[in-house]
């Protein structure tokens, strides 16, 4: 599965808030293209949005999803020089185009865990009523959010396989156009293979319910410790890792990061530092 992001990088941060702004601004600049708004003229584009506006940590981006988007932002790129956000231009922008090849695959046994970097939104009107009653769980909601995406972009599972879905979520709020609606945060495990900063439920289109593999937001933050710890050095042309004798913690510290689990605990995550740091 091809797809690209492009970000328009500030120094300014911004929220959920620009992105429905972001893509007024791009709508109207390429009006004669739906892809940007959805909008047809009978109605509204109920299909899986290829052209997605995302917040990724605090920067304002654009996801494409398919050839055809990525070449509409390979287009912008090279012709959006400025933002106007709100009625706010900003010429300060610095633009990135990540084009990525990363396919998204039925893992059968293996279970996948991702958390939500934005508001989740699974419930509509007819399903909210059925999930106060409890008869329609969240598993059920990510299942079939899941299934959505998959159809959106053409890939089918064969009759045998089955989707399995836990979660760790979290009820929040989120007003959005004055309406507040019900929300949701925290993580879920699947097992199909997503690539990052895709998303699920309602208004993906403008980045609600954008997820990433937790594996990866754990990797970055134990390589941090790393280096404020003195286990990595840094030469000019690469880097070294530091040569020490591997003891039975490291082992157990090492296996988990080779099957990619999260620590289930503070205190598990906590006695396996103490013990490659201490030997």
């Amino acid at each position: 599965m091809k797809y690209s992001i492009l970000k328009f990088k500030r120094n300014e941060k911004h929220s959920m808030r620009d992105l429905e702004k972001l893509r007024g601004f791009l709508a109207d600049k390429y009006k004669e293209n739906v892809l940007f708004h959805n909008h047809l003229s009978d109605g509204y584009n109920y299909s899986y949005p290829k052209l997605q506006y995302k917040l990724i940590k605090n920067t304002l981006s654009v996801m494409g999803i398919g050839e055809e988007v990525i070449e509409i932002n390979k287009r912008l790129f090279e012709e959006v020089d400025y933002l106007n956000i709100d009625g706010n231009f900003i010429f300060d922008i610095q633009k990135e185009l990540e084009i990525c090849d990363e396919e998204i695959k039925y893992t059968g046994d293996k279970m996948y865990e991702y958390r939500f970097v934005t508001p989740y939104l699974p419930l509509n009107e007819k399903n909210y009523a059925k999930y106060l009653k409890r008869e329609y769980t969240l598993e059920q909601a990510i299942t079939n959010n899941i299934l959505e995406v998959l159809k959106g972009l053409g890939i089918w599972l064969d009759r045998e396989d089955k989707i399995y879905v836990s979660q760790n979520l979290e009820i929040t709020s989120r007003d959005l156009k004055n309406v507040n609606m019900i929300a949701f945060i925290g993580s879920f495990s699947v097992n199909i293979k997503f690539p990052d900063y895709f998303s699920i439920g309602k208004r993906k289109s403008i980045g609600f319910g954008t997820f990433i593999k937790l594996w990866k937001e754990y990797m970055n933050k134990l390589i941090l410790i790393f280096l404020c710890l003195g286990i990595l050095g840094f030469s000019k042309d690469e880097t070294l890792i530091k040569e020490k004798k591997i003891s039975e913690g490291k082992r157990k510290f090492l296996s988990k990061l080779s099957e990619r689990r999260v620590y289930e605990t503070e205190v598990e995550n906590l006695i396996d530092y103490i013990c490659i740091f201490n030997n």
